[in-house]
């Protein structure tokens, strides 16, 4: 019987073995790994740093930015990250066959239908879903019970943005934009009544010397909602995306366990408080 669980464990062992030799082998280090992100901020986890001296194009900062690096260090491989608007990244990961198109991207909140198209990462990090509204349209607040109250009001979306969280379809946002500082204009001219999105995101925005939100805004939380995960959406086409995912997976929980994410997500955490 020893000899037999004896057998049974070396075969678990070496498969074990086998998996990592093989994503070794076909995740190589010089196949970059292109890697997808939304051309409108989103702060605190990506948005542009201030342009240098020598720069004419600002460069991407952010506690997403800074854990990805870290990620694609800890697993060996090389990296380029690109801004894209949201949908044509979401688009062409799911069209990707492998090295040498998008295979990833960031910043990328859960959902059932995403689940279908993409290999979801475990989560990074997590967002607080808001609701936010002009003080002139509604002097008394919102008459809010419950999420689904909120398809009493014409909500402003951003394309291809994701509100699953918050009890919505694309079928019960009223109008959409290609970004956050867009849909506040359209809700600041009476195009739409509330907007939904990560309260750290649109406060965020002072980061990079902008405020998205006039003044006569507020924000209230969602009834019924808990924090939102984000995670690396990594293409099902691609030749190598189960492989990316496992790879990428392990370095995240590293990262959780040793206290490294917090650290980055502490810091940028900070600089918002600070300004």
């Amino acid at each position: 019987m020893r000899f037999i669980v004896l057998i049974l464990r070396l075969a678990v062992l070496f498969s074990a073995l086998l998996l990592w030799t093989t994503i070794a082998t076909n995740v190589r280090a010089e196949d970059a790994v292109k890697v997808c992100d939304d051309i409108s901020p989103w702060p605190p986890y990506s948005y542009p740093s201030p342009i240098g001296n020598r720069e004419t194009v600002p460069k991407q900062t952010g506690a997403m930015v800074g854990f990805l690096g870290d990620l694609f260090k800890e697993v060996g491989l090389k990296y380029t990250l690109t801004l894209r608007p949201w949908k044509r990244c979401l688009e062409e990961v799911i069209k990707s066959s492998g090295p040498g198109e998008f295979e990833v991207v960031i910043n990328a909140s859960f959902s059932s239908e995403r689940a279908k198209d993409y290999h979801i990462s475990k989560p990074i990090y997590r967002t607080t879903p808001g609701i936010f509204y002009s003080v002139d349209a509604y002097p008394a607040g919102l008459n809010l019970r419950s999420r689904s109250d909120l398809k009493k009001y014409k909500i402003c979306g951003v394309r291809g943005y994701n509100y699953q969280e918050y009890g919505l379809s694309d079928s019960d946002i009223y109008t959409v934009a290609p970004s956050l500082k867009a849909i506040f204009r359209m809700m600041s001219k009476g195009r739409c009544e509330i907007i939904v999105s990560a309260v750290e995101v649109v406060f965020g925005t002072k980061l990079f010397g902008e405020q998205i939100a006039p003044n006569n805004v507020r924000s209230v939380s969602v009834p019924g909602t808990s924090p939102e995960t984000y995670h690396l959406l990594i293409s099902r086409n691609s030749s190598r995306g189960f492989l990316l995912l496992k790879r990428l997976n392990i370095a995240i929980d590293k990262f959780k366990n040793d206290g490294t994410r917090d650290r980055i997500m502490a810091k940028y955490q900070t600089l918002m408080d600070a300004n």
